[in-house]
């Protein structure tokens, strides 16, 4: 998969290290290298604990002063990486916002939903005019009625107050819209909405999508390409479909299993044996090999490199497809 800049949002070497409590550093997030057209939506799918929301966490400058970040993060074109608080605070909203998993955490409980959308508005894009129309316009971008801005957060479902935190992020046209795990804990039907919602605000503003998933269901669902993510690295990346039906890293094997298909409803569930590695840990060869059905002996003493699969457009880290050169045949 190609890594030039296309005109939005480029990632390019991107680490995180974090100072722990106990004075050490843990490695949370190694490497990882993906770019985002403009209107394209982008998945990074894995199970709890891989790096999805660090990583964007870190796109938002939000980690905090025990973080270290490192790589080069532009968005059309422009580094935003190491530019200084200030000028990532004048970013967020108008050139990058971020819809989080939990909207009722989000939401000020006793300001109404206008008010706090035209705060987001102002924000992003100073005082100007029309901001109430603004409002109006995003509430129904997002599927809700503009009466929806008179009313409180807890005057409104889950699935609404997760359609409010859209249409906040979306309001000034950000250029590029994080979404971290946004349909969690939602029933199927709510949940399609919150998808929909995205999709539309996307199209109708040309942002950049990077949805954020342990569900691989609904980032083939969204996603035009995606990243699996395990253990702080990206382990495998192309387009969805590729993923889905012809995975080349064993995890993302595993990953489809273990989803449920409606066209084979009585067909019994995979799992994957064991768990991630804690955070932070380093592993001298492959992380997944602990887990791995088809480790064989370079998987433990050697660390695989995200190398092209047949074609540039995907890439797997996975001695499965590249062994050492003193394996290879």
């Amino acid at each position: 998969m190609s890594t030039t800049t296309t005109g939005c949002l480029d990632v390019r070497g991107l680490d995180v290290t974090l100072r722990s409590g106990e004075g050490r550093d843990l490695h949370l997030v190694r490497d990882v290298t993906f770019s985002v057209g403009s209107g394209e939506r982008f998945g990074l799918i894995g199970e709890s604990g891989c790096g999805k929301t660090t990583t964007l966490m870190s796109l938002m400058g939000l980690l905090g002063a025990d973080a270290t970040v490192g790589g080069e993060v532009r968005i059309d074109g422009t580094e935003i990486l190491g530019s200084g608080e200030r000028d990532v605070r004048r970013r967020r909203w108008s050139e990058i916002a971020v819809v989080f998993q939990g909207a009722m955490n989000s939401l000020n409980p006793v300001v109404t939903i206008g008010r706090q959308i035209a705060e987001a508005a102002r924000r992003g894009a100073g005082s100007g005019s029309g901001v109430r129309e603004r409002v109006h316009r995003v509430l129904e971008l997002v599927g809700l009625r503009a009466e929806v801005a008179r009313r409180y957060p807890h005057e409104l479902s889950g699935g609404m107050r997760q359609r409010v935190a859209i249409a906040m992020a979306v309001v000034c046209e950000p250029r590029v819209l994080l979404a971290d795990e946004p349909t969690t804990a939602l029933d199927v039907i709510v949940q399609a909405q919150v998808l929909t919602a995205l999709e539309n605000a996307c199209a109708e503003t040309g942002a950049a999508l990077v949805l954020v998933s342990h569900d691989m269901g609904v980032i083939g669902e969204v996603c035009d390409r995606a990243a699996v993510m395990y253990g702080g690295e990206i382990v495998e990346t192309g387009r969805i479909e590729t993923l889905l039906h012809e995975p080349a890293h064993p995890y993302t094997r595993l990953l489809v299993d273990a989803s449920p298909r409606l066209s084979d409803p009585g067909r019994e569930l995979a799992s994957i044996p064991g768990a991630p590695p804690r955070p932070g840990v380093d592993h001298a060869g492959c992380g997944f090999a602990p887990r791995c059905p088809d480790r064989f002996e370079p998987c433990g003493s050697h660390g695989p490199a995200l190398l092209p699969v047949a074609t540039a457009l995907q890439q797997a880290r996975c001695h499965l497809h590249h062994p050492p050169a003193e394996e290879a045949p």
